[in-house]
């Protein structure tokens, strides 16, 4: 059996302990043809699309404004992103993603994939076809360190080289939602586990909760992000659910956009994001 299909068996086993809902980009039989595959559309006749138009004013910042906007970007990016070394860009995905949800009901489920899918999609980064195998795995559960604990089972499958007392911290570790990367010189090389404790989501939409996964899943986010004030999807357990964004913020899509859109330059990785994100803020329609 190829490694890929010994980590579709092993999630397959853990699907079965985290709910019932399945909702995967690859398999027809367990989600609707609306999400059959990634970023697919319903092919109900009844469903009709409403064309919104949302309009803004451009930031057009005075010079201390600009300087200032730019001291905040780049405080929330050196804030938020994960990266071993100063110089290195912030860890992102090379290979196709392929989401697999599971554990939620089954309209919040198919919300929740596609959501993710288009996030996915709308930052840049590779996404699979409906042929694609689960890389991405979304589990919604009410025992998270009983589910973690039998992932643990099969650490090389899912956790990688990580030792027995490093993941032993990761299961232990406070925080509704826990997600493991695995990543080799800044790219995700194996599968992104994601385990969601339902007991934190009440009060919290689906649009909030799908945008939050989208950030968090794209890149890897620091255990002790420190946010400032900056608007950002990722206060999303900081207080009151009304108090976050109801999704992804202007800030939250410019770091997607640019983490997936690299520049050649001899700048510090993330002080270079932080400067185009005031960039991109200052171009939004």
């Amino acid at each position: 059996m190829s490694r890929k299909s010994r980590i579709f068996a092993v999630a397959a086993t853990l699907v079965a302990l985290a709910g019932q809902g399945v909702w995967a980009a690859d398999d027809g039989s367990s989600a609707p043809a609306a999400t059959s595959h990634s970023g697919g559309r319903s092919s109900d006749a009844s469903e009709e699309l409403q064309e919104v138009t949302v309009t803004a004013q451009h930031l057009k910042p005075t010079w201390a404004e600009h300087n200032e906007l730019v001291q905040r970007s780049i405080t929330l990016v050196y804030g938020i992103a994960d990266v071993d070394f100063y110089e290195e860009y912030p860890p992102h995905w090379s290979v196709p993603v392929c989401p697999l949800v599971t554990g939620l009901a089954r309209e919040q489920g198919v919300f929740v994939f596609r959501r993710v899918s288009d996030i996915v999609r709308s930052a840049g980064a590779p996404l699979g076809d409906e042929e694609c195998h689960p890389n991405l795995f979304i589990f919604v559960t009410d025992h998270p360190k009983e589910l973690l604990r039998t992932m643990k089972s099969r650490r090389f499958l899912i956790f990688g080289n990580a030792t027995p007392s490093r993941i032993d911290q990761f299961i232990n570790k406070s925080g509704p939602v826990k997600v493991w990367h695995n990543i080799d010189h800044g790219l995700f090389f194996g599968p992104v586990n994601v385990v969601v404790d339902r007991t934190h989501l009440h009060g919290i939409s689906e649009g909030q909760l799908a945008d939050y996964l989208g950030m968090v899943v794209l890149t890897e986010i620091k255990s002790t992000a420190h946010l400032g004030d900056t608007q950002t999807i990722l206060k999303l357990f900081d207080g009151p659910p009304h108090a976050a964004p109801d999704g992804l913020s202007d800030w939250d899509r410019a770091f997607l956009n640019i983490l997936y859109h690299p520049e050649k330059s001899f700048a510090v990785p993330r002080s270079l994001i932080g400067r185009r994100i005031v960039d991109e803020l200052k171009s939004v329609p």
